[in-house]
C-alpha cells in the first residue's frame, strides 16, 4: 500500500534539490551523469536523517525522500522534453546520436569491423575456416552442422562495472543467437563460398542497444 502523500515533506524536499537536481542529471557523459544523481541522492539522505534522527520515523522519511526523489527526476525529464524539446544528453528531439563506423581495424584477422553510436561501440572480428570447422550439432531434436557462428561478448567494464569475467551469461547466448539469426541473409551459400565463418562481437562501451550495435559491426566484418 503507498504512503500517504506528506505535502509539506515534498516541499522540504524541493527547496533542499532547488536547481541541483537538473544540473546534477543534465550531463552529455552517462557516467557523469549518474555520478552526479547517486552524490545528490546521497546528499539528500544525509539531509533527511539529519532532519529526522531516531528510529522508525528517520527510516519511513528516508525512504519516502528517496522515492520522491526518483518521482521527480522522471518529472523533470519529461517536463523538459515536452515543453522545452530538451533531452538529458543535449541532443534535440530529432538528432540522433554521432555514428562512426571502420573497418580493417585489425590487419590480422580476416575481416574486422567496429561500430560506434553514441557511447555504445561494438567491435566484431571475422575468422573463415575450412569446410571440416563447421560446428556440429547434437541435441535432443537437432542434428546436423552449422558453418556459420556469431558470439556476442558484454563484458562489465562496457558498463563502467566491476565482475569476475566467467563463461558466457543468458545474456550473451540470446543476444548471441539473434544476432546470428539476422546476419544469416549476408551469409553466401557454401557452393560460392565454401567456408566455415565465425563472427564474435566484442561490446567495449555500452548505452544502449548493444545487440543492433553489434549487428551492424558484424555486417561491417563481413564486408570487409
Amino acid at each position: 500500500e503507498a504512503p500517504e502523500k506528506d505535502l509539506g515533506f515534498e516541499n522540504e524536499i524541493r527547496k533542499f534539490l532547488g536547481e541541483k537536481l537538473e544540473k546534477a542529471l543534465y550531463q552529455k557523459i552517462k557516467a557523469e551523469r549518474m555520478d552526479e544523481v547517486n552524490g545528490l541522492k546521497k546528499e539528500l539522505s544525509s539531509f533527511v536523517k539529519e532532519k529526522y534522527p531516531g528510529l522508525p520515523i528517520g527510516e519511513e522519511k528516508n525512504k519516502y525522500a528517496l522515492d520522491f526523489f526518483e518521482k521527480e527526476l522522471k518529472r523533470l525529464i519529461h517536463e523538459n522534453v515536452i515543453q522545452h524539446e530538451k533531452r538529458i544528453d543535449g541532443r534535440k528531439l530529432d538528432e540522433i546520436r554521432k555514428i562512426q563506423v571502420e573497418v580493417g581495424l585489425l590487419p590480422r584477422t580476416h575481416g574486422s569491423g567496429l561500430f560506434c553510436r553514441g557511447q555504445t561501440k561494438s567491435l566484431s572480428i571475422l575468422t573463415l575456416g575450412a569446410p571440416a570447422d563447421q560446428q556440429l550439432l547434437e541435441g535432443m531434436e537437432i542434428v546436423g552442422k552449422k558453418r556459420f557462428m556469431h558470439h556476442y561478448n558484454f563484458p562489465p567494464y562496457s558498463v563502467g562495472e566491476i565482475r569476475p569475467l566467467r563463461g558466457p551469461s543468458r545474456r550473451d547466448l540470446g543476444h548471441g543467437m539473434l544476432i546470428e539469426k539476422a546476419l544469416l541473409p549476408l551469409i553466401p551459400s557454401f557452393e560460392s563460398f565454401p567456408y566455415t565463418i565465425r563472427t564474435v562481437s566484442e561490446i567495449l562501451s555500452s548505452n544502449g542497444s548493444s545487440s543492433m550495435a553489434a549487428i551492424s559491426s558484424s555486417s561491417l566484418a563481413l564486408m570487409d
